[in-house]
């Protein structure tokens, strides 16, 4: 433990002064389930301190039998007593100095056969209370319903007693479910919780509590909707224009705009107090997005600090001096936060402005500390140089994904180091957002118990023994299951740690660590941990909302199809596969049995909406088989018009890329396809094609595009070659100018990796042999004089066979490789092209299978 950590326990020499008074041996406080000691509060006391008493009588009389009587001060005997709060009789104990503990800090000790447990108000004699059940006699509140409370006849105190502590975290909210639910203030008051949602009220001390939104430059502040009209300049400049469209923000440096912003709070406070509210804080919020305001002077700030931070906080700064004149003991909040998340340069926040800084960006796998992950690393450089300007920096941590609320996100072996380091620089404040379903307010899938009370223990002491803490907790929640479910947990931490795995909020559920290994051992263990609780229903039924991760993520995997028999008829057709399907119902079914209505923290969410959105129907895609003497090709006109097969008939062999039959997202994916590129649309890649004209070796489609242009492609067979011919066309046929450029692809299975050529004469007519295995990357762009000049052939030296891709040279901008290892994906990227109304472009290029070595530098 550092030296700070020393002197927040006050652990030290102090021990033996405090201490003198008292008597040898240990204090007996319960013999055999009888006591001589009585529960002393103080003559003008506040409700938490009372129910700091009725707590502490209530546990010692669950421990051991014996109930201990309360009284006031001017009622208390003259031994034997525990002094619980501030009263006279503290002036002849210990003389408690309760301004240096705030709000929260308490102290434990000794005074001859007294015990003294008492705080600063409102809230730390409660918590005196709380440690002491909680550090000297064992007590744990786990969950709703799940406790330790130990018993025995005997309660016996050491010789030594004393523990004083002020909280490493000011304020500490945990935002995930069960725990900081509204329905368990007490729940939550146990674990030290002082903030979020629990409605703790007098008894428990209360709670920290802000007011106004977190965003809410445009909810609360300067609301568009009443002064955008009249006055545009309040508002955001971006390309030369104000908006106060989405993304957008204030002008920042607009006197005006800081005039009705702090107008905005005074306001809110106002109201509060008229209400009897109590109030530590207001938020001056960012939106949630991104929209800076670009005029000169917010730049110029913005220059001078090196960080969009600098205008935010001279912002915040001078909102902050008029609140402070009538109301000195208000916080204001505000976020560093994606654009504001670096630090400015030399602008302090003023004292009465807390910086909560997001984690968002970093990678939620790896404890921050030590991460090798490059956003991770910047984080903790803008943490050190925010702590250079404020000490009032908070944490706002984001422990849950929240698009993909439900699939498995393995870092709670990241909570302990985490927290220790935080309180190790210092951060006063915490938000640990975890997993928060609104509709489904007792559902904790993914742990969330756990992960509730790890999270609040942590809190309170970011020095304990994580892993221990753990352990007690699955034993107690999960009985006999336990010891299965932590092996669970123990496989994806060290999955992920092993393989340095980074996990970033943008996951999905198709990233590499959701394979189907770990899901199917994870499914095995969930086996045994229901086989060892079948019977007990309650016990049961916690195992089984545990599988509520497994089977979304295969749901969100999908859909899964049977595989496709390619031979059968002249349709695709993809079936749903039954184990998709039941796994779907067993979702569906232990949600509804547990309660879970939500799946993620937004979109979707609703279990029916989503459920209702899967595709759950048999499809059939008619296709369309070329043929001559060499060559079968077959086209899926609705699947984006995609050639799937390009099958050489004496080699008997599919030449297209296809990984997955069962996928009808990998023939849009792979095979060969074209798109229509203007910025970052992709029109055409998934259209459906009408077909024009067919005869036996040709076909002409046609597509209307979204961005009012028809593609037309005539896919034909040489005669006599195994060669196709791909011309494809792109008409505006809309009323409005359009620029595009036309994009074509196709993914080739041509032999091993390490045995697999490229080969083509560039533009200045240097020939060029490379073996794909030996590149540097995986992705190559030829452009200019290193572009091909009219052809790129991939050649497999073992089976002595290949693919020539010919092409029109001027009609190109650029070739694109990638050399994958189970295939090569050949792109042509044409010239960019403005079309007017009724004008058209074109590529043309053709696909040849050979054998003959001769031809690769044809």
């Amino acid at each position: 433990m550092n030296s700070r950590s020393l002197k927040v326990w006050g652990v030290a020499a102090a021990i033996l002064v405090l201490c003198a008074g008292s008597s040898a041996g240990a204090l007996t406080l319960v013999k055999d389930g009888e006591s001589d000691y009585t529960i002393v509060i103080g003559d003008e006391t506040i409700p938490s301190e009372e129910y700091a008493a009725q707590e502490l009588q209530h546990f010692i009389e669950q421990i051991s039998g014996a109930e201990l009587p309360i009284v006031r001060a001017a009622e208390a005997p003259d031994s034997a007593r525990i002094l619980v709060g501030p009263s006279k009789l503290q002036d002849t104990a210990n003389g408690v100095d309760f301004d240096s503990l705030g709000q929260e800090g308490l102290e434990i000790a000794r005074w001859k056969q007294d015990l003294v447990l008492v705080g600063g108000r409102p809230r730390g004699t409660l918590y005196a209370v709380y440690e002491f059940l909680t550090e000297y006699l064992g007590c744990r509140w786990y969950a709703p319903g799940v406790s330790r409370i130990p018993r025995q006849s005997t309660i016996e105190i050491p010789d030594k007693v004393y523990r004083r502590k002020i909280p490493y975290f000011k304020r500490r909210r945990v935002r995930m479910q069960p725990i900081s639910f509204h329905w368990d203030a007490d729940l939550a008051a146990r674990n030290f919780i002082d903030a979020g949602m629990p409605p703790l009220g007098e008894r428990h001390g209360g709670r920290w509590t802000y007011v106004g939104a977190v965003h809410n430059f445009y909810k609360e502040l300067v609301p568009p909707k009443e002064y955008f009209e009249e006055h545009p300049e309040y508002y955001s400049l971006q390309n030369g224009k104000r908006t106060a469209t989405l993304p957008s923000q204030l002008c920042l440096t607009n006197p005006e705009v800081v005039k009705i912003a702090t107008q905005s709070v005074l306001r809110i406070l106002r109201k509060a107090t008229a209400e009897g509210r109590h109030v530590d804080a207001i938020w001056v919020g960012q939106n949630d997005h991104a929209g800076y305001c670009q005029c000169d002077k917010c730049m110029a700030i913005a220059e001078k600090e090196g960080s969009q931070a600098g205008p935010l906080i001279h912002f915040v700064n001078q909102i902050a001096d008029v609140v402070a004149d009538e109301f000195p003991d208000i916080q204001i909040l505000t976020l560093a936060y994606q654009y504001t998340q670096p630090p400015p340069e030399h602008i302090k926040p003023r004292d009465n402005v807390t910086v909560v800084l997001c984690t968002s960006a970093t990678s939620r796998s790896q404890p921050m500390a030590t991460s090798d992950d490059a956003n991770t690393a910047a984080f903790r450089q803008q943490l050190d140089k925010w702590l250079q300007l404020t000490p009032n920096l908070w944490i706002y941590d984001y422990l849950t994904h929240y698009r993909y609320t439900t699939m498995p996100w393995p870092i709670m072996h990241t909570y302990g180091p985490n927290l220790k380091w935080f309180a190790d620089k210092g951060i006063k404040g915490l938000n640990l957002s975890g997993i928060w379903l609104s509709s489904s307010p007792k559902a904790e899938g993914r742990f969330g118990a756990l992960q509730a009370y790890l999270l609040a223990r942590l809190s309170w002491n970011p020095y304990l023994d994580w892993r221990k803490e753990q352990e007690e907790f699955m034993e107690a929640y999960y009985g006999p299951a336990a010891e299965p479910l932590l092996e669970y947990l123990n496989m994806w931490e060290n999955y992920i740690t092993d393989n340095n795995y980074h996990l970033y909020l943008w996951a999905t559920p198709q990233d590499e660590y959701l394979n189907d290994e770990m899901l199917s051992r994870s499914e095995q263990l969930l086996d045994e941990a229901e086989a060892a609780v079948a019977d007990n229903p309650v016990l049961a039924k916690r195992v089984r909302e545990q599988r509520l991760p497994v089977l979304y993520t295969r749901v969100a995997q999908g859909p899964v199809y049977d595989p496709i028999q390619y031979w059968m008829g002249d349709k695709i057709v993809f079936t749903p596969s039954r184990h998709w399907l039941e796994a779907i119902e067993e979702l569906v079914s232990i949600a509804e049995e547990c309660g879970q209505k939500q799946l993620s923290f937004y979109g979707s969410s609703k279990i029916d909406r989503w459920r209702s959105g899967l595709d759950t129907e048999v499809k059939e895609f008619e296709t369309i088989m070329l043929k001559s003497p060499s060559l079968a090709v077959r086209i899926i006109p609705a699947l984006g018009g995609r050639i799937d097969m390009i099958y050489d008939r004496g080699l008997a062999k599919n030449f297209l890329y296809a990984p997955d039959p069962a996928k009808p997202d990998d023939i849009l994916q792979y095979r060969y396809g074209e798109r229509c590129y203007e910025k970052n649309a992709a029109p055409g890649a998934g259209d459906a094609y009408s077909v024009i004209r067919q005869s036996g070796d040709s076909v002409t489609l046609s597509a209307e595009l979204e961005n009012g242009c028809t593609l037309t492609r005539t896919i034909s067979l040489d005669a006599e070659k195994p060669m196709v011919t791909i011309a494809s066309k792109l008409k505006n046929t809309s009323d409005e100018p359009y620029t595009a450029s036309l994009r074509a692809y196709g993914s080739f299975a041509v032999g091993e990796a390490e045995k697999r050529w490229l080969v083509f004469t560039r533009s200045d007519d240097k020939g060029l042999t490379l073996r794909l295995a030996e590149w540097s990357k995986p992705h190559q762009w030829w452009l200019g004089r290193a572009m091909p000049k009219g052809s790129c052939t991939v050649w497999d030296e073992v089976s002595g066979t290949g693919v020539v891709n010919r092409f029109e040279r001027d009609q190109l901008h650029l070739v694109h490789t990638y050399a994958g290892e189970e295939h090569v994906v050949l792109e042509l990227r044409a010239k960019s092209a403005e079309l007017a109304p009724g004008e058209e472009t074109g590529l043309t290029h053709s696909y040849q299978i050979i054998q003959d070595p001769g031809l690769v530098a044809e």
